[in-house]
C-alpha cells in the first residue's frame, strides 16, 4: 500500500477496496445464516401443516366410526369376502333372534389387505347410507333429487354410475346412487346426515 493513502490523524488508511471485499463477505455470511435458519423453519411450518391436515382427516373419519356405533351398527373386519367385494352393509332382523346389523370391510381384497385412509372413508361414507336408509325404511331423497345424483355422479365419477346401472337390480339403484353420491360428498355433511336420520333410529328396525 502506497504512503499516498497515509493520514497523520489516523495512519495508514484501509484499502477502500478491501471495505468492499469485508461487505461482500459479511452480506455472503448473513444470507447463508438466513437460509440455515429459514430452511428447517420452512420445513417445518410444512410438516405440521401436512400434520394438521392428516390429524383433521383422521378425525372425520374416527368420529364417523363412533357415530356408526352408536346407532347400534357394528364395524367389522373379514379376510374371506367374495373377490371384488370392499365392503356392504347387512342387517337383518329376524323375530326370536338378535338382530344382524353390521358394516363388514372386506381386507382380503384392498392392496396390502387393508384400505388406505381414502378408500376407508368412502367405504364408511357408502355404507353409512345405507344405514340411514335403513333408519329410514326407505331413500333418503326424492326421485327427482335421486335422478339428479345420477347425472351428478355420471359427470364425476362415471365408473361408479355405469356398476350401478350394470351390477344392480333395478329396485336396488336408487339405493346404490345415494350411496355412491355421498361418497363425494364433504365430510362434516356425512356425519351430520347420519346424524341427522339415525341418532334416534326407529325401535322396530
Amino acid at each position: 500500500m502506497s504512503n499516498e493513502n497515509w493520514d497523520p490523524a489516523v495512519g495508514m488508511q484501509q484499502d477502500p477496496n478491501q471495505n468492499n471485499d469485508n461487505k461482500s463477505i459479511l452480506i455472503t455470511i448473513a444470507l447463508l445464516l438466513a437460509a440455515l435458519i429459514g430452511f428447517p423453519t420452512i420445513m417445518i411450518s410444512m410438516f405440521n401443516r401436512e400434520r394438521s391436515s392428516r390429524d383433521g382427516e383422521l378425525g372425520y373419519t374416527k368420529t364417523l366410526e363412533n357415530l356408526i356405533r352408536n346407532v347400534g351398527t357394528k364395524i367389522k373386519e373379514r379376510n374371506d369376502c367374495e373377490k371384488g367385494v370392499q365392503g356392504y352393509y347387512l342387517f337383518e332382523k329376524i323375530p326370536g333372534k338378535k338382530t344382524i346389523d353390521e358394516v363388514v370391510i372386506c381386507n382380503n381384497n384392498y392392496m396390502f389387505n387393508k384400505p388406505n385412509p381414502t378408500e376407508y372413508w368412502r367405504l364408511l361414507a357408502h355404507e353409512s347410507t345405507h344405514i340411514m336408509q335403513a333408519c329410514l325404511g326407505t331413500n333418503i331423497f326424492g326421485s327427482y333429487q335421486i335422478k339428479d345424483m345420477s347425472y351428478e355422479l355420471m359427470d364425476q365419477d362415471e365408473n361408479s354410475y355405469r356398476t350401478i346401472h350394470g351390477a344392480y337390480a333395478s329396485n336396488k339403484e336408487d339405493n346404490e346412487i345415494e350411496a355412491r353420491w355421498m361418497e363425494l360428498q364433504p365430510k362434516q355433511y356425512v356425519i351430520d346426515s347420519l346424524r341427522k336420520y339415525c341418532m334416534e333410529r326407529p325401535q322396530d328396525l
